[in-house]
């Protein structure tokens, strides 16, 4: 099944996970993966991998010694990115909810990216999963986020000092990268 009617079809089924009925086009890759150092980054973490859009851009241009680790709640994209998107890098994929980050992997990331739908949950899902966020990224680590709706300042500034936006036109539906650095 293709990654893009595998997205439709895991979309119709839980719309308030998924949060879109595509995955991210190759410009909203693009705008993620030009914030992030790799030459720098000794440790990525994704949340929310979906299909792998920007899995296969953080595999493809991380160094050797980079450690990547993905999470998927969903079973059948998990799935498809541990079969699509093994390297010699060795990235670790894991089935589960991001706020059970914890219980696989505790270190400082250089960055995490994030694809959860956050106008999607509820305030205290939120907290948690920024709670989480915060205590797996260094000191001058940065969080890259993208949402369809921008609703996110007021929770990203409780967070961290400096949040940076911009909007990719050019992906279905139009999304917004948030790029914070600075944690509080």
């Amino acid at each position: 099944m293709s990654h893009h009617l595998l997205f439709l079809k895991q979309f119709f089924r839980n719309p308030k996970e998924i949060g879109s009925f595509i995955p991210a086009s190759k410009h909203l890759v693009e705008e993620i993966i030009k914030n992030i150092n790799f030459g720098r980054a000794k440790t990525i973490i994704e949340i929310g991998m979906g299909t792998g859009a920007i899995t296969k851009e953080i595999i493809r241009n991380c160094e050797i010694d980079a450690q990547i680790v993905g999470i998927e709640k969903n079973r059948q994209m998990f799935d498809y990115v541990n079969k699509y998107f093994q390297s010699n890098i060795n990235p670790i994929f894991i089935n589960d909810d991001v706020v059970n980050l914890n219980k696989y992997f505790v270190a400082e990331a250089d960055y995490i990216i994030s694809s959860l739908p956050f106008r999607n949950f509820n305030m205290q899902k939120q907290a948690k999963i920024m709670n989480i966020i915060k205590s797996n990224l260094k000191e001058n680590g940065k969080l890259i986020l993208y949402q369809y709706t921008n609703h996110l300042d007021r929770l990203l500034k409780n967070y961290f000092k400096s949040v940076k936006k911009s909007v990719v036109l050019r992906n279905m539906p139009v999304a917004i990268v948030y790029v914070c650095g600075d944690v509080l």
